[in-house]
């Protein structure tokens, strides 16, 4: 299947600068914060490419399709685990219902450093974990933190050996889907949970882009629901939770979450 994309011109001058502003107002103004590490493989190359190809508006995000390509191929680069948050998890359990949906949160679960993610880096709200403080986009605070447990290590392979289910033609300029890696993506899924149902003392799960399980996006709906009657707000994040039978063939891998801390802010 193909999603046909438009390549549009370059921008003016003027474009330029105001997109050179937006990227100012997205930077985090914390003196911790230093990303300046840039992976330098042709994959992440060629999706950068892409990505400016894409020609968007300051401040718009690209479909949800190309944000996950974008988003994981960033992560498998740069030997990241990456969590998506928000109603973008429940977007890529399928095919059918994520085509519209433009915008992606992806909390980096791997502790703060150098080489993580750039704010707002190729339309993808990235949330990091700095040391002492609140998981942050730079601009606010999220109410939670998610880290690997101590005993997960991530497991760096070469980026085009992992099974993703989605991919990028350049050629046509567009996001195509092959279920029949559905199967490779399931042995995958399997090789950790047995890892760490395993007396080992370390579990490696591979870099990229995964979606929490329904356990963990429990624990995030519950808490969040605290925090929004305590702050007077009267949100509901109920419409977040997910059953274990909706995860069966998800785009991206489910991350257990025996794999991962959870902790109330």
């Amino acid at each position: 299947m193909h999603m046909g994309l438009q390549i549009r011109l370059q921008p003016h001058r003027p474009e330029q600068r105001k997109l050179k502003r937006y990227d100012e107002s997205c930077k985090e103004k914390f003196d911790y914060d230093v990303r300046d590490l840039q992976p330098t493989n042709d994959e992440f190359r060629n999706h950068r490419l892409y990505y400016k190809n894409l020609n968007l508006d300051p401040g718009q995000v690209p479909q949800s399709a190309e944000a996950a390509v974008l988003a994981d191929v960033n992560l498998r680069s740069r030997g990241k685990i990456g969590l998506a948050l928000g109603s973008m998890a429940k977007c890529l359990i399928s095919s059918s219902n994520f085509y519209d949906h433009r915008d992606l949160d992806v909390l980096v679960l791997n502790p703060h450093a150098r080489d993580n993610p750039a704010p707002n880096e190729w339309g993808i709200d990235w949330w990091i974990r700095p040391r002492g403080l609140a998981p942050t986009n730079g601009r606010v605070s999220l109410w939670y933190d998610i880290a690997l447990n101590n005993n997960v290590a991530c497991l760096t392979k070469e980026a085009d050996s992992m099974a993703t289910p989605l991919s990028i033609n350049f050629d046509q300029q567009s996001v195509v889907i092959k279920p029949d890696l559905q199967k490779d993506m399931e042995n995958e899924r399997q090789f950790i949970v047995a890892s760490f149902r395993k007396d080992i003392e370390t579990v490696l799960v591979p870099a990229g882009l995964y979606i929490p399980d329904p356990n963990t996006m429990g624990q995030i709906v519950q808490h969040c629901n605290v925090r929004a009657r305590e702050s007077g707000s009267n949100k509901n994040y109920d419409y977040l939770n997910m059953d274990y039978k909706d995860v069966r063939n998800p785009l991206y891998p489910v991350l257990p979450h025996e794999l991962v801390k959870f902790k109330p802010l």
